[in-house]
């Protein structure tokens, strides 16, 4: 092989890389990580008693998806919250009903619903982050956006 060729080889091999690398960050298409919902104009916090805590399952990427959502009640009304994954959130805190908590999020709609998609909830003086202000979940990878201080 001459050396032209593999040097043209090594530099397309790199391009390559650095093209696909870009695209796995991105995610699927322009709503990755799930900042599809997530507007940085819509921060809001609210404080309530939460009225129930359920798992919803979805097909997401060839798997099932369990996303934890809780239900607040605050002194405008219910409020549904978008918390994330069932592994995630549950490692981090242990949420019923009856719990007071204070939820910063980004406020949208999602299926026809107003929906906080939560940054950060503090229960009993302990906050956990769950997005960072950028939207980007801390459980979408280590890599350089892995928000979590452990």
């Amino acid at each position: 092989m001459s050396r032209k060729t593999f040097f043209t080889i090594a530099i397309l091999s790199a391009l390559f890389l650095l093209v696909s690398s870009g695209f796995a960050y991105m995610g699927h298409g322009k709503h990755a990580h799930g900042r599809y919902h997530w507007n940085p104009d819509a921060i809001v916090t609210v404080k309530g008693e939460v009225i129930k805590v359920e798992t919803t399952t979805m097909r997401c990427c060839g798997s099932d998806y369990h996303g934890v959502h809780l239900y607040l009640k605050t002194k405008d009304g219910e409020l549904e919250v978008h918390l994330g994954p069932e592994e995630f959130v549950k490692k981090e805190i242990t949420i019923k009903k009856g719990d007071q908590l204070t939820v910063k999020g980004s406020k949208s709609e999602y299926n026809d619903t107003s929906v906080i998609f939560a940054a950060t909830v503090t229960k009993d003086g302990k906050e956990i982050t769950l997005r960072n202000d950028d939207g980007i979940p801390v459980w979408a990878g280590k890599g350089k956006h892995y928000m979590r201080n452990r």
